[in-house]
């Protein structure tokens, strides 16, 4: 079974609210969407977004990374060897890693459906749901407490809650989500937004009017690791590690150094299903747990994230809410995305379908 083409279509879907961090405020999703069919009509999905602030892409790139140099890369390669397709996506340009997710993602999706079976199976799930946090936006110390009681009148267990840059600030903010919706579990990401002394602020003033937090997710700059370490071993909550991982190797690295309790493994930072599974390997083997999250990417991204990180045992987290944050899903199939609960699909592969109002941006033929 060889690849006969790769098309690449775009689609927007605007979110319920703006997504606002310390990096980027998003008003819209903008999915570019890498459909993969074989020589034998099997097709497969995936799906990348531009996240510039983080991975370095942008539309054009990713757009420009497939056809440029994966299409004439996976050119005549078999997928009957997986692995050796893998071995060849991987190579074929360095960085570029929600450009390769994509491609991943949908040579999972064929290799999944050429099986007849759904992808959580492939790669060893249950099949059973799995919990996602829902992510409060920085804003007001009002608008925040709102966004956190509609999170509690909904249902949802876990807050991710985004904070802005200015320490103090921010501990008001984080007290604010945890009066408005007493009860549930807080976890803070700054997005390197603080400083070490910044945080450990930040931390104490939290602790001191009694808000329990789980866990401190990327408080200083992502090459910081002595920083994180200090952290790491001033404060009782987990510190876990979101743009300092990119790849098995820093997670190694990380895990090695003790400079965090958790790696926030994301499928657009460390290249696609693949990779990830060799880092969350490499938890297990520390004795690390993980957290499974997303970017701003639609349903069929989400969907490869939540699929991958029901199968693998050192995933107990789940920040995968992207999908609940639109106004109107386009995107057919794949997870079900119901509150707190993500199901795994009911099809073959990851059992998405294109959206209807997705447009061909390139179709590239592979022969």
């Amino acid at each position: 079974m060889k690849l006969e083409s790769i098309a690449l279509y775009e689609y927007y879907a605007p979110l319920s609210i703006p997504f606002v961090t310390s990096l980027r405020r998003v008003s819209e999703l903008e999915g570019i969407i890498v459909r993969m069919e074989t020589d034998s009509g099997i097709a497969g999905y995936g799906e990348a977004a531009p996240t510039a602030a983080i991975t370095g892409e942008t539309k054009a790139s990713i757009c420009g990374a497939i056809a440029l140099s994966i299409a004439p890369a996976l050119t005549g390669i078999s997928l009957d060897s997986f692995e050796g397709a893998m071995h060849s996506l991987n190579k074929s340009i360095a960085h570029n890693t929600a450009a390769k997710a994509a491609v991943c993602a949908a040579l999972y999706d064929i290799r999944a459906k050429s099986l007849n079976v759904p992808l959580h199976l492939l790669l060893g799930g249950s099949g059973e749901p799995i919990e996602t946090d829902i992510t409060v936006s920085v804003g007001t110390i009002e608008d925040m407490a709102n966004q956190s009681l509609s999170a509690l009148n909904k249902g949802y267990k876990s807050l991710k809650i985004k904070m802005g840059g200015d320490p103090a600030l921010d501990a008001q903010r984080a007290i604010a989500c945890y009066k408005a919706a007493p009860g549930l579990e807080y976890r803070i990401d700054a997005n390197m937004a603080w400083t070490v002394k910044g945080t450990l602020l930040a931390v104490e003033l939290m602790e001191k009017a009694g808000m329990p937090i789980s866990l401190v997710e990327q408080p200083v700059q992502a090459d910081d690791l002595k920083g994180l370490k200090f952290i790491r071993d001033r404060i009782s909550a987990a510190v876990l590690a979101d743009e300092s991982c990119f790849s098995a190797k820093d997670a190694i690295r990380i895990l090695d150094d003790q400079a965090a309790d958790m790696i926030n493994i994301k499928l657009a930072k460390c290249g696609g299903i693949y990779e990830a599974i060799k880092i969350a390997a490499i938890c297990e083997e520390y004795g690390a747990q993980a957290m499974v999250g997303s970017m701003m990417e639609g349903a069929i991204a989400c969907s490869a994230a939540a699929i991958f990180a029901s199968s693998c045992s050192a995933v107990s987290m789940a920040d995968i809410d992207a999908p609940l944050l639109l106004r109107e899903d386009p995107v057919i199939g794949g997870c079900g995305f119901i509150g707190p609960l993500v199901t795994m699909p009911r099809g073959n592969g990851i059992g998405a379908q294109m959206p209807a109002l997705a447009k061909e941006i390139t179709s590239i033929a592979l022969n």
